[in-house]
């Protein structure tokens, strides 16, 4: 028999329903939202929590153990994920320092692995300061403790969100036929292109013979200006790779200008006879998500498309990524943590003054 809460349970689930409808559609037509991300996260929980719910007031023994078992199994689960993830994170964070070098960039990974060995011995230090007395301090320590599990969370839950924005947006995205493909700049060997910008431009040269077969024919722009440590400018040499993979050169336009992304595109977009025709964007997989942000903000139509990378390097690039649009975006973030932080100051301000008195 079901409970006065069952229409409650059932409304929860047609909006969670709702919200990952929303997130699709989203998703289908500008992706590179995140509160797509985080909606759809809430929409699950939503559904998840109301079934389970429903399924409680059954009143069936046998209903009831399998449900316990699923709960155990899931935090046991938890458990695993977590000590798992931190191994991979350190064994990945190693792994790219040896490769690439130890520039800060290389060092998001192993910093994250440690950070999640490290947090959950605050507890321990906690307790080591209450049981010698210091109580006050103890009681600040698990304040400043609990404003830094908060914050861990409010990360995680948003890394969580640009990972399932990321890989919706490149499962979910409109298809279309472009009239231009832009391909980003990614750093040079002497005059020759690196493994990682090849990968962008076979992945435009893909695009390109793909719609040629069909009868069209897009025109390629590589985009990337000349570093301070580079002999040539970046689309040069891309020019000369996309000639050598058989691209003929009334189809190449070159951008020679541009230092960031943000120029890549404004830049490339001045060489399109039409600003808002349909357009692909060609750069790593993993640096996708971000470029469609860009993209959006120069006001061009179109998605970006990916080139796969060395398995080794996706994390630690991901989570650059990541960071960079944190970054970006470090006001909202900011006041999205403001409340609980002065929350948490208010209270160890309280328990210093009544120590004190």
């Amino acid at each position: 028999m079901y409970s006065p809460h069952t229409a409650t349970h059932l409304f929860y689930i047609a909006l969670g329903l709702g919200m990952l409808g929303y997130c699709v559609a989203g998703f289908r037509r500008a992706g590179h939202r995140l509160r797509y991300g985080a909606c759809s996260i809430v929409g699950v929980l939503m559904i998840l929590n109301s079934a389970l719910s429903l399924l409680s007031q059954t009143n069936l023994d046998w209903l009831t153990f399998i449900m316990g078992l699923v709960v155990l199994l899931a935090m046991f689960a938890l458990m695993v994920g977590y000590v798992s993830l931190i191994v991979f994170l350190l064994i990945n964070g190693a792994t790219i320092i040896r490769k690439e070098g130890r520039r800060p960039k290389n060092l998001l990974a192993l910093g994250a692995g440690l950070w999640m060995i490290a947090l959950p011995f605050g507890v321990i230090v906690i307790f080591i300061l209450a049981a010698s007395g210091a109580t006050w301090v103890a009681v600040v320590a698990g304040m400043v403790y609990a404003l830094l599990w908060y914050a861990t969370g409010y990360i995680a839950f948003c890394f969580l969100s640009f990972l399932i924005s990321t890989l919706a947006y490149r499962r979910l995205s409109a298809r279309f036929h472009p009239k231009y493909v832009i391909i980003l700049g990614a750093g040079l060997m002497g005059t020759k292109v690196t493994p990682l910008l090849a990968s962008r431009l076979d992945r435009a040269v893909m695009v390109f013979r793909r719609e040629q077969a069909a009868g069209r024919t897009p025109m390629l722009i590589p985009s990337g200006g000349q570093g301070p440590d580079e002999v040539v400018p970046e689309s040069h040499a891309m020019r000369e790779y996309l000639l050598e993979q058989g691209i003929p050169d009334e189809f190449i336009r070159v951008e020679d200008q541009s230092t960031t992304t943000l120029e890549n595109l404004r830049f490339s977009q001045r060489l399109m006879d039409d600003p808002k025709a349909p357009v692909y964007v060609a750069t790593s997989d993993y640096h996708v998500y971000r470029a469609a942000i860009f993209m959006n903000r120069v006001g061009l139509k179109g998605r970006g498309v990916g080139a796969k990378t060395a398995r080794y390097y996706v994390p630690s690039a991901f989570l650059r990524e990541f960071a960079a649009i944190i970054v970006a975006n470090r006001w909202i973030h900011l006041i999205a943590l403001t409340p609980i932080a002065l929350g948490t100051l208010a209270i160890v301000a309280l328990v210093v003054i009544a120590q004190m008195n």
